[in-house]
């Protein structure tokens, strides 16, 4: 629930003016869960026993909630050790990863368009433009976007230098 249809009296009131709240409530909706529960801890340590039960209920939160964030800040070691606030793997897979075939394509679509430096293995481009590989990706089947293509062009060349020096 947004801030301005929060009720005008709650039981943060006690501890802060309906401003503070306000302002708690624009903040807290920036932060990720790691973080609101971190920031639930904290102002629960600072506020006391009635405070708990204010911002249990001024964020519709739960007791445990607040007392782990509580419990993560006097013992830092319980929080997860990566920085991340979900578990790996989620999102979107890349391309090459969902049809491994794209790279092969790719690969023929560019071949002897590819020069380099004969002095340095790493240095390689090719004459074709991101735009005209993508037409003819797209035409092959494979519909990607010009920052796509990119990204695969670049792993291409710089694959393609690796493993030929």
């Amino acid at each position: 629930m947004s801030s301005c249809c929060e009720p005008a009296t709650s039981a943060l009131h006690e501890f802060y003016d309906p401003d503070q709240v306000r302002l708690i409530h624009h903040f807290v909706d920036q932060l990720d869960e790691k973080q609101r529960r971190l920031f639930l801890g904290l102002e629960a340590t600072r506020l006391g026993h009635g405070g708990r039960k204010g911002l249990v209920e001024e964020f519709s939160t739960s007791f445990g909630v607040v007392s782990q964030g509580e419990r993560e800040l006097r013992c830092p070691e319980l929080l997860p050790e990566n920085e991340r606030v979900r578990h790996s793997g989620g999102g979107r897979k890349c391309v090459e990863d969902r049809n491994p075939e794209v790279l092969e394509v790719l690969e023929s679509i560019m071949e002897g368009h590819i020069a380099g430096d004969p002095m340095n293995a790493s240095v390689r481009w090719t004459d074709l433009r991101i735009t005209q590989i993508r037409a003819e990706l797209d035409a092959r089947g494979f519909p990607l976007s010009d920052k796509t293509v990119s990204r695969l062009v670049k792993k291409t060349t710089r694959s393609r230098s690796r493993s030929k020096a």
